[in-house]
């Protein structure tokens, strides 16, 4: 081999010209294997080098070359030469191309690689359709230990083995972190309060400050269910029962946000704590309040004074639905609203019962209209008249026979038939004078009620004369709900009474036994009856928002009745088709679009079925009434062939396809598709159980650990 003497490559003996810069070669060197020196022929328009100076330069020419191969340089022409090799492209080049392809190949299956693992972490790490923080448990082992656990950690990580609480519950006793790693709950408990502790979840040593069982001790007298942690897991908050409202940052001293607050509302993903005190100027209720968490100052945000009820808050508090009083006893709250934008705003006055609201402000409410009756009309005093004939108890002396002796000389004798008969004439007439006493005291009103819709500005009465209301749905505008009417023929002789509790019993009965009307009503439509009933049926309704209404219709002495659905049309219900016969109950479940409801019914178990617009499906048999439904509707959890004497039955999970969870599990914890806590093997003496972890992806069961009491 030989090089090239204008730019170094390396080039094959024969070589007449160079495959790399293109010039002639018949002067180039040869391999260095034998040094030897090398001549120069002289070019045309280059200098000759300087004495002592090699006229190759091996590493300013190795990098012309390499400049030239990336293609950033061109070779001058050599005109003395009588051919010219251009140098290859890069394109051109086959080792090159190879290598090109070769590395695409690489970086394919790296990409792949790299997006295979993340996903897989992805998916372990809880994120996406697994949050990470519904898929932690904290469970009670034996009696005094506490204990977490997760599809991240290996071995159960103990809490404390000196657990205290005793007969509260895991949910008013804990409070674990968004990310699952910190976990705060009290111990000790006596008295209404308990001291608060923190600790770690990553192992069973704390992370913070004191190295001891029950972990870092945060507080004392802290009141259940009244510690919380923010949602950025800086601070924990909690009251005492001194009703002090605090703030804890690890490592960090308490600090006190108020003082004397009645309840912690919520603590808000928007880092903040809505709580209420008692002050001076609220009436009868509370002021609500709003500090930010992250805030060093006192100041805090007065929403709204004189709260007596706080029916929701979300959860970054932006919509806050509360009442105060109305002062009225049979309507006894005036609805508001609060959100950040709008400030405080009153939806509707004198309302009986909030039925259904939504972030938009629609909400269904109901106001009670007391009625007085006469009960007469139920009960003839057909002994009115008689009775106001007796005007005092009879003496035997009144009541006397005459009578004369043989010889004519008159005498008398008690008429004892006469003086008992008016006696117990006498007597019959206290009664009913109790009876109607009773009657007139007992039931003087009928209490019915009005529904009405409101929705922004316009608020609308859909109907009154209510007695229940089955369903209502804010946002579709629907409701069902129920009037009576007392039919002819109901009323009682005051004459057949017995005493004046049996005349209270009939009057409920009475009032009990008027015809049903069902009816459906929709904003901006006249109310339509879909089913009558009489005292000798059970009718039980669910609305199907803005699609129909199901009900089901059993006679008294029979088991099952009749499902039928209704659907909603434009001008109102449509035509009525019958689902299914023998049904037992419904539900107010929606399994996707199916209504749940169970026919076959003996003992504790059934036929599970869905029905869809009219149409039926059967689900599972064996079913006992244990369901778990997950919020959107796309999930449900099952137990079937339960026993009540084992408290185990066959765990069922219903996604898009069914699968069976454990054939013996006495309860559950659905958190995600792929994560779900059973407890099985259960023991109804010792009332304890072996806690397992089931995997959807594998759909494997994994023990975490044995003689469980509580999980959650």
């Amino acid at each position: 081999m030989k090089y090239c003497i204008h730019c170094g490559a390396e080039i094959p003996d024969d070589s007449i010209f160079c495959d790399h810069c293109g010039k002639r070669t018949e002067e180039a060197l040869e391999a260095p294997s034998q040094p030897q020196k090398k001549k120069s022929s002289p070019q045309k328009g280059k200098k000759k080098a300087p004495a002592g100076e090699s006229r190759e330069q091996p590493r300013e020419e190795n990098k012309r070359g390499w400049k030239l191969f990336l293609g950033r340089d061109e070779a001058p022409l050599d005109r003395d030469s009588t051919a010219i090799t251009m140098p290859r492209s890069v394109d051109q080049d086959p080792v090159y191309r190879a290598s090109r392809w070769l590395l695409a190949l690489v970086a394919l299956l790296m990409v792949v690689f790299a997006g295979t693992l993340a996903y897989n972490l992805y998916c372990r790490m809880g994120f996406g359709d697994n949050k990470y923080k519904n898929i932690p448990v904290i469970y009670v082992q034996g009696d005094n230990t506490l204990k977490f656990s997760s599809p991240l950690v290996e071995e159960p990580v103990t809490i404390t083995q000196s657990l205290n609480w005793g007969n509260m519950s895991l949910e008013e006793m804990t409070c674990l972190s968004e990310d699952g790693k910190d976990l705060l709950y009290l111990n000790n408990y006596s008295s209404g309060s308990g001291d608060l502790y923190l600790r770690n979840t990553d192992s069973d040593r704390p992370r913070y400050g004191e190295k001891e069982d029950k972990g870092v001790k945060v507080d004392e007298n802290v009141v259940p269910g009244q510690f919380f942690w923010s949602s950025d897991g800086k601070y924990a908050i909690y009251r005492k029962n001194d009703g002090d409202l605090y703030r804890w940052r690890k490592n960090k001293a308490v600090e006190k946000l108020d003082t004397q607050i009645e309840e912690i509302v919520a603590v808000t993903t928007s880092g903040q704590v809505l709580y209420t005190k008692a002050e001076e100027g609220a009436g009868e209720g509370v002021t609500l309040y709003s500090k930010v968490l992250d805030s060093n100052d006192d100041d805090k945000l007065k929403l709204d004074t004189g709260v007596s009820q706080i029916f929701s808050c979300n959860a970054d508090g932006s919509s806050i639905y509360y009442g105060k009083p109305s002062g009225d006893e049979h309507n006894p709250w005036d609805v508001y609203r609060y959100t950040p934008k709008g400030g405080s705003e009153k939806l509707a006055g004198m309302v009986v019962q909030l039925l259904d609201y939504n972030d938009k402000g629609e909400l269904f409410f109901t106001r009670a209209e007391p009625t007085e009756i006469d009960p007469f009309q139920y009960f003839v005093d057909d002994m009115a008249e008689t009775d106001a004939q007796i005007t005092e108890e009879p003496q035997l002396s009144d009541y006397n026979i005459e009578k004369t002796t043989i010889w004519g000389v008159p005498y008398t004798v008690p008429d004892y038939e006469g003086y008992q008969a008016a006696l117990e004439a006498y007597q019959a007439k206290l009664k009913r004078d109790e009876i109607r006493e009773a009657i007139a005291g007992e039931s003087r009103t009928i209490t019915t009620y009005q529904l009405f819709h409101k929705a922004g500005s316009s608020e609308t009465r859909l109907d009154f004369g209510i007695r229940w209301v089955e369903s209502a749905d804010a946002g579709t505008g629907n409701a069902v709900y129920t009037k009576e009417r007392v039919t002819s023929g109901q009323s009682v002789l005051i004459s057949d009474v017995e005493d004046a509790e049996d005349a209270i019993r009939l009057l409920s009965a009475v009032n009990g036994s008027a015809v049903q009307d069902y009816y459906w009503a929709r904003v901006g439509k006249e109310p339509t009856v879909f089913v009558t009933a009489t005292n000798e049926e059970t009718v039980s309704v669910t609305l199907d928002p803005g699609r129909g209404v199901y009900y089901l219709l059993i006679e008294q002495g029979k088991e099952g009745g009749t499902l039928t659905w209704l659907p909603v049309e434009q001008e109102g219900l449509g035509v009525s088709r019958k689902t299914d016969d023998d049904v037992y109950a419904i539900t107010d479940i929606f399994y996707g679009n199916r209504m749940l409801y169970y026919r076959d019914v003996t003992g504790e178990k059934g036929t599970l079925c869905g029905a869809n617009a009219g149409s039926k499906e059967k689900l599972s048999e064996g079913a006992s009434e244990q369901l778990w439904l997950e919020e959107n509707g796309s999930a449900m959890m099952l137990l079937r062939d339960y026993s009540q004497e084992l408290e185990m039955g066959e765990l069922i999970l219903y996604r898009d396809s069914n699968r069976r969870v454990a054939t013996d599990a006495h309860a559950y914890s659905y958190r995600t598709r792929n994560y779900i806590y059973v407890q099985r093997s259960y023991n109804t003496t010792s009332e304890k159980g072996d806690l397992y972890l089931y995997t959807g992806n594998d759909q494997k069961l994994t023990l975490l650990d044995y003689d469980v009491t509580d999980f959650g």
